[in-house]
């Protein structure tokens, strides 16, 4: 552990600079992750509409 200390740069800029990119990943994986859950909703919507129509042909 005290090894991953001592590899930390003690720069500030440099630390801010490397926050800032990890908190952009994070809100890059954020949105993704919303794009995925849209399509899975849209998925099931479409795949609950299938269903219905095919209900209807079969009465």
């Amino acid at each position: 552990m005290d090894a991953d200390r001592d590899a930390a740069p003690d720069n500030v800029a440099v630390l801010k600079k490397a926050l800032a990119v990890e908190r952009a990943k994070g809100v890059e994986i954020a949105a993704e992750l919303a794009v995925a859950r849209a399509k899975a909703s849209e998925n099931e919507a479409l795949i609950a509409q299938q269903k219905l129509q095919i209900a209807r042909h079969q009465i």
